[in-house]
């Protein structure tokens, strides 16, 4: 069976990807290694890939789809690309009625879905609760639920706690304090959540990105965009997990809500998202990917979109960034959505695909290890 060019992409990404954790988990690489990615790359429907790319336990690294929205509706469905089978699978349902707009991070190998909102008697109901799933033993195991509830929030890793930042909460109605948005974080030791300082301003559908140098001590979560009540924000805020404090940084060069932001190297890169026209007052796409140095609090485009979309799954595998799925217009009769694109941060060059095997958006992607083991359904093509 010939696989598409997406395929052999994903597989090439995140082979890669694999290889740079295990690089950073051991200080020796097998002298295969090279041969074992030609191996991988140029035999992407073969059942078995190179040891060296699956870690002791027999685990391979995979790319993640979590959730969304698709034909059908909302969808809890949580699907996974190996590049030894060269598919995307099914893997397992979060745990809870259909949800939306929830937080998500991965610690430990661990998969953790906290959060989010779903519809009951045509309300939206929002919710703190939490879950997470270990890819090991298939299991899904509840944990403490937030101080509040949250939805269309930031959930980010910093120095092995998980920080929830903003959002929207049935609490904003009974709170006085418009000018800060209430941050917390949780302990996998304890099972346990506390608060930590408030973000100066509120904020919603926002984008938070964790980055850590440790030779200099740092480890900081920065949270830039979203939305104050109706404005589109520019501004970018950094987090320092160990003194508990606030700053402003410099402010993005585009205004941008519902976006992504990732820490590759030693830089943050804030992708997708929109911003509302000051004249019209209409929605239009970012259609640019900006990074931001951290050591040197400036901002540069580095390129341009070719496929904008809203609501896109967007990760980050190596030194590639990935746009699987989304739509290309806001308008009810047109949510087709768009081929997976990715970009080469390396060689500055963009690289198209086929679709995800169905119309997707408002779903989160995340990179995890998975057993090889598995023997999951494929995710079948939609009929439309």
């Amino acid at each position: 069976m010939k696989h598409s060019s997406v395929d052999q992409q994903l597989c090439r990404l995140v082979v890669a990807e694999a290889c740079r954790q295990g690089r950073a988990r051991s200080s020796t690489a097998p002298s295969s290694t090279s041969s074992s990615l030609t191996y991988c790359v140029n035999q992407t429907n073969t059942p078995t890939g190179p040891s060296n790319l699956v870690n002791s336990r027999g685990m391979e690294l995979a790319v993640v789809k979590v959730g969304g929205f698709g034909l059908a509706g909302i969808t809890n469905e949580i699907t996974y690309f190996l590049p030894s089978a060269g598919k995307w699978k099914h893997l397992t349902t979060i745990p809870h009625v259909e949800q939306c707009n929830f937080g998500t991070a991965v610690l430990d190998n661990e998969l953790y879905v906290v959060g989010g909102c779903f519809n009951q008697s045509l309300q939206e109901n929002i919710h703190p609760f939490g879950f997470r799933y270990s890819p090991r033993s298939n299991k899904w195991t509840t944990m403490a639920p937030m101080q509040r509830e949250r939805c269309r929030f930031s959930l980010n890793v910093v120095l092995g706690r998980l920080y929830a930042i903003g959002g929207a909460s049935e609490m904003d109605d009974e709170s006085t304090d418009d000018e800060v948005s209430a941050c917390e974080c949780y302990d996998p030791e304890t099972d346990s959540w506390e608060s930590v300082s408030p973000l100066p301003g509120f904020r919603t559908q926002h984008a938070g990105a964790s980055w850590t140098r440790q030779s200099d001590n740092h480890h900081w979560l920065f949270v830039s965009g979203g939305l104050d009540r109706d404005l589109v924000l520019t501004s970018m805020r950094r987090y320092d997990a160990r003194t508990d404090t606030w700053l402003s940084r410099a402010s993005m060069l585009t205004p941008r809500a519902d976006h992504v932001m990732l820490s590759l190297g030693d830089r943050l890169y804030v992708c997708g998202g929109w911003y509302e026209d000051l004249e019209t007052g209409n929605r239009v796409l970012a259609d640019t990917i900006d990074a931001y140095d951290v050591m040197s609090d400036t901002w540069e485009t580095i390129t341009q979109v070719p496929t904008p979309r809203y609501h896109a799954g967007i990760v980050g595998v190596d030194s590639k960034i990935y746009f699987i799925g989304g739509f290309l217009s806001d308008a009810m009769f047109d949510r087709a959505t768009a081929v997976i694109e990715s970009y080469d941060l390396e060689n500055d060059n963009w690289s198209t695909g086929d679709k995800y095997p169905q119309d997707i958006w408002e779903h989160t992607c995340v990179t995890l290890y998975i057993p090889r083991c598995r023997d999951d359904m494929e995710v079948m093509a939609s009929n439309h």
